[in-house]
């Protein structure tokens, strides 16, 4: 049976085969994070331009809907003096 030493481990060789390991290791790391950082960014300017647009077509949907009312009271201004001249109150008007 073989027991391995604290000074077996930490020889040269062993310590220089760990960091190089770990330096391998470590160093994808800050490739990740510049992705998720890119990624981040990229997410935050998807989410930003999809308010954008849905505060566009918000204002597009008010403006549609004022647009709407007053065409509507518009029409009903028009259809009450067609009624009034049909009937013969031509000289009457709304106020």
């Amino acid at each position: 049976m073989t027991t391995i030493t604290l000074k077996d481990i930490l020889t040269h060789d062993n310590l220089k085969a760990f960091f190089k390991h770990s330096f391998k290791f470590f160093s994808h790391f800050p490739k990740a994070y510049l992705h998720f950082i890119n990624l981040h960014s990229l997410l935050r300017k998807i989410v930003e331009n999809f308010l954008l647009l849905n505060l566009f077509f918000l204002a597009l949907l008010v403006l549609t809907i004022l647009l709407d009312l007053l065409l509507v009271s518009l029409n009903s201004v028009l259809l009450a003096e067609k009624f009034m001249q049909k009937n013969g109150l031509k000289n009457y008007r709304l106020n």
